[in-house]
């Protein structure tokens, strides 16, 4: 992805009061040079403001190309893990009677039973992988330890499943920069190292560098290796016999 240029909107252009002083729905279309030069191209855009009390009472986003549906199983999460009130946390109620105390979900305690339940696939994207992370904490932590199963940390816990067969496919990207010359990158991904530790096991770990299109000149796409990441994140494996996905930017694993 290139830069092509720069627009502003003020905050003024947009936030209008009537004649109470309260702000009123307001809608502004414009059409802009990037950078303010016409040499830069043109960017025309439509923005509208609707006050919050405005806004009916609905979870869905309004405005949306495909409406909501119900009774999917599409869970949301907030951070990577959350044990809630007893990392000190306060607790939020809710309810006719405010008696139900909300649990966060937690990320990457489902992440590795998902993986440990795994049979036939793995498949993780991310901009990086720390092999060296552990997807659980404290006594979680040295409970898989000490059973013996299945190690916590994500290097360790792929090379097992890919040894009971099932296929582990890990892609990542490429840091140009992290070579003899600048040791572990710019970016400190741990990509070379994360090559060394899947090295001669069964784990298929690819890294791959942004070049752009093909029709981008040889040192444009040299530019992009060097500068550009791609920033899927994601893991997807088969559980209880069906494909489940986690999406998200939480799944960047990098401590």
């Amino acid at each position: 992805m290139n830069l092509l240029g720069k627009t502003y909107l003020p905050i003024r252009d947009i936030l209008k009061l009537n004649k109470e002083g309260k702000p009123r729905r307001t809608g502004i279309h414009k059409v802009v040079h990037l950078d303010g030069k016409p040499r830069h191209g043109s960017f025309e855009y439509f923005v509208e403001y609707v006050p919050a009390e405005m806004m009916k009472d609905d979870v869905a986003v309004p405005g949306t190309y495909f409406k909501p549906k119900q009774g999917n199983s599409v869970k949301l999460y907030i951070n990577a893990d959350d044990c809630g009130s007893e990392r000190g946390n306060p607790e939020v109620s809710y309810g006719a009677n405010n008696d139900l105390v909300w649990k966060p979900n937690r990320l990457w305690k489902d992440i590795f039973e998902s993986i440990c339940q795994a049979k036939e696939l793995i498949y993780i994207a991310g901009w990086a992988v720390d092999y060296e992370q552990s997807f659980l904490r404290g006594e979680e932590r040295e409970q898989a330890l000490n059973s013996g199963k299945y190690s916590p940390y994500i290097g360790d816990l792929l090379k097992a499943k890919a040894e009971e067969g099932v296929r582990v496919n890990v892609l990542v990207w490429d840091d140009q920069t992290s070579n003899g010359f600048h040791g572990e990158g710019m970016m400190a991904t741990k990509d070379e190292e994360l090559r060394e530790f899947f090295k001669g096991t069964k784990v298929n770990l690819h890294l791959a560098s942004m070049l752009g299109g093909e029709s981008n000149p040889y040192f444009e796409q040299i530019r992009n290796a060097m500068c550009f990441t791609h920033h899927q994140k994601m893991v997807v494996c088969d559980e209880k016999s069906e494909l489940l996905g986690y999406v998200g930017t939480l799944l960047l694993f990098v401590s």
